[in-house]
């Protein structure tokens, strides 16, 4: 019998699942089960003869995963995900339903897919990422968030309207910055809002950056908001605060590598934010691919 361990993040926003329905929904589905909680101190072992992990919570339960199957070398374990988290952006991108019936046809499948990790070398050390990695207005942004939730001492069950706010406010103040890039087909410099290299389609509170955005296609997508945009940003972000439908008319340059010189103090590599000195950053899709259980349709 095949062994799946459950990762649960009990706390992941409103629409988690109960230990119980999770464990129910696995051993039905004739597999042996291992729960673990990421509230309790186990969770982070990943025992040799596991044959699958199901992910039940947000991006960051899947990032902490990732990381921790990439450093031990087991990134040859498939993932099963149920996106329970506020943004979900990882499951959003993969197609991922959060409904129990859809959940349980997935786990019933067998159809594995490959993820791309994004890879990018600072300081002469290798750092990773899933979603994004990116300078201007967003590091400020998770910065923002951090301090809140810190100052409510609870989790903060839906953030994405906190979010959008913040978000609004900086990038009405924020000073725009300067930037070299430098990719396979292009060579550009300029003033910056944001800047953003895409593995997933949306980032944060579900900004959708790079729509066409594969993450099994060894390509990253190179999100460029220069400063003259800023009413342009200001504007959709007014009508996504509003509850609107917003579209906000982005070209990204898909490309296999980014070289990027910025001229400012900060970075982030998904929802940690890093001090970056004035040195060029070098990026590209990692050697090392994740492998989910994801529909067909996933891109």
């Amino acid at each position: 019998m095949k062994v799946v361990k459950i990762v649960h993040n009990p706390t992941a926003g409103k629409r988690n699942l109960p230990m119980e329905l999770l464990i129910q929904i696995v051993q039905k589905a004739g597999f042996e089960c291992r729960y673990s909680s990421t509230k309790e101190n186990d969770w982070k072992h990943i025992e040799d003869d596991v044959d699958y992990i199901l992910i039940a919570g947000g991006d960051g339960s899947v990032r902490k995963i990732a990381h921790i199957l990439i450093e031990n070398k087991k990134t040859h374990i498939p993932i099963f995900l149920y996106p329970s988290g506020t943004a979900n952006n990882i499951g959003l991108t993969m197609g991922l339903e959060r409904s129990i019936t859809s959940f349980t046809n997935l786990i019933q499948s067998h159809l594995t897919q490959s993820f791309d990790v994004g890879k990018f070398t600072m300081d002469e050390k290798d750092h990773y990422f899933l979603e994004s990695l990116g300078w201007g207005v967003f590091p400020k942004l998770i910065q923002k968030m951090d301090d809140h939730k810190k100052d409510l001492k609870k989790p903060l069950y839906d953030e994405l309207p906190l979010a959008l706010e913040k978000l609004y406010k900086i990038v009405k103040k924020y000073n725009p910055k300067y930037a070299v890039i430098e990719t396979d087909q292009h060579r550009l410099a300029g003033f910056f809002l944001m800047i953003e290299i895409m593995n997933t389609k949306s980032i944060g509170p579900r900004l959708t950056l790079a729509p066409l955005a594969s993450t099994r296609d060894g390509y990253l997508d190179l999100v460029l908001i220069p400063a003259h945009q800023r009413i342009h940003l200001l504007k959709y972000l007014e009508k996504r605060m509003k509850g609107e439908k917003a579209y906000f008319k982005l070209h990204p340059l898909r490309v296999k590598y980014v070289n990027i010189e910025w001229y400012g103090k900060r970075l982030h590599a998904d929802d940690a934010v890093m001090t970056c000195a004035k040195e060029k950053i070098s990026v590209k899709a990692a050697e090392e691919q994740l492998r989910f259980i994801a529909p067909k349709k996933f891109g």
